[in-house]
């Protein structure tokens, strides 16, 4: 063990600088016996390789210590390292000042500014509060405490979060089980996460499998592969499905409760769970619902398909495509476009307007309340009511006959924002003035 008088590591330094151009740097500490290795309150700085392990039975315990300068701080072949209120500086290409480890090591309340390369066979595990630059893991990780990755993490290993995690890029082939509170700003994957309790991605990019619990956020969800939204609250802002290659298939799954604000879909959704989808800005896929779906804009092309088994909601609908509704289905809005709109239940609600350009087929009489209306000037609409309708008298007809005032149809260009609905109702009261 190794304790200086000094109790500041940056007054106490062991320099491994060299002396001559043909030995720039010394090695530092070689620990290829049965050794308990103990250092406190130092700086290692200028050496080549400052501390190696090379026997099982090895460990080195470093408390308070610094790594400056040095072409390799840590390497751990065969052994134990335990890293305890550490500060490894970064480092340059030529001198990097990494940590490579094939066994054992353990990061307790240190910042880590240059890399750590874990092997195949290495495992390492942190707890405390950690900082680490940049992790390279082929093997076991656990990110036990509180712990930011600065720059980026590659894993082809498994890596498991237990507290809260912060990654700024993570780039997956392997596995990834998240627990605890865990942000990633951008994530890549091609192999599985696997998430619980509370989650928040920013722009991922997913050809693998993910499949999701409790609660999480994503901005930006580019798949390409397989997920599964099983959480109590998954919220998505921006969803495209789509397969790469042909014979791919690109799906999304939802069995608990999402909401998703602009999905473009050209594979196979399906929407098992209680969901609300804002805007479906272009389906030239397969949209499957079952259970209970609030869609607010549709529009869909005219590859795309859309079935509802379920409980369904829309507003407005642009439907080049095919929609089948087959259970309790409400309507609020327009329907317009030239597709195909299949009506196979009696409980299918229309408050809206269907426009006669739909193909429209009914095997069904459904609830046409408030102001909703059908063209009958469609013949598949026409046919299935021609013996509903006990008089066709509709407001044009009414006017016609003198019972109504002129009618003058007016549009204003405010939104539907608060100052905008003001703006409408002053429009108005002076129209009627």
């Amino acid at each position: 063990g190794y304790t200086p008088n000094s109790k500041t590591a940056a007054d106490n330094i062991i320099d491994l600088s060299g002396t001559t151009t043909e030995t720039p740097r010394h090695s530092g500490f070689t620990l290829d016996k049965v050794t308990e290795f103990i250092v406190n309150d130092v700086t290692i700085r200028g050496g080549s390789t400052t501390l190696e392990l090379t026997n099982s039975s090895a460990t080195a315990t470093l408390n308070r210590v610094i790594f400056s300068d040095n072409t390799l701080a840590i390497n751990n072949v065969n052994g134990t390292v335990t890293l305890n209120n550490v500060d490894i500086k970064s480092g340059t290409a030529e001198v990097p000042n990494n940590i490579t480890n094939d066994d054992k090591l353990f990061i307790n309340d240190s910042t880590i500014s240059s890399s750590v390369i874990s092997s195949l066979t290495g495992v390492v595990k942190s707890s405390g509060t950690n900082s680490i630059a940049v992790i390279e893991n082929d093997g076991s990780f656990e990110l036990n405490g509180q712990d930011t990755v600065t720059t980026s993490f590659t894993n082809t290993g498994t890596l498991k979060t237990a507290d809260k995690t912060t990654i700024a890029l993570l780039t997956n082939s392997n596995t990834v089980n998240t627990a605890g509170t865990t942000e990633i700003t951008t994530v890549t994957n091609s192999g599985t996460i696997s998430t619980t309790d509370t989650n928040t991605f920013g722009n991922v990019t997913n050809s693998g499998t993910i499949s999701t619990t409790d609660t999480n956020t994503i901005t930006t969800l580019s798949n390409s592969g397989t997920v599964t939204l099983g959480g109590s609250q998954d919220k998505i802002t921006n969803l495209t499905n789509a397969k790469i290659n042909s014979g791919d298939v690109a799906t999304i799954t939802s069995n608990g409760t999402s909401e998703i604000t602009n999905l473009t879909n050209s594979n196979l959704v399906y929407l098992h769970g209680t969901d609300v989808v804002t805007t479906v800005v272009n389906n030239t896929g397969t949209i499957e619902t079952t259970n209970s779906t609030e869609f607010t804009t549709v529009n869909n092309d005219t590859t795309g398909i859309i079935n509802t088994t379920g409980t369904a909601t829309f507003k407005d609908i642009a439907n080049k495509g095919t929609i089948t509704l087959n259970n309790t289905n409400s309507i609020t809005g327009n329907v317009t476009e030239n597709g195909i709109l299949n009506i196979n239940t009696e409980t299918t609600t229309l408050t809206g307007h269907i426009f006669g350009t739909q193909q429209v087929n009914i095997t069904a009489i459904i609830d046409i309340s408030d102001n909703g209306t059908l063209d009958i000037e469609n013949s598949n609409i026409a046919a299935k009511y021609q013996d509903k309708i006990v008089f066709d008298y509709g407001l044009a007809k009414f006017r016609a006959d003198k019972y109504s005032k002129d009618i003058f149809m007016l549009r204003s260009d405010f939104d539907q924002t608060d100052d905008g609905r003001l703006l409408r109702c002053l429009q108005a009261l002076l129209l009627s003035q």
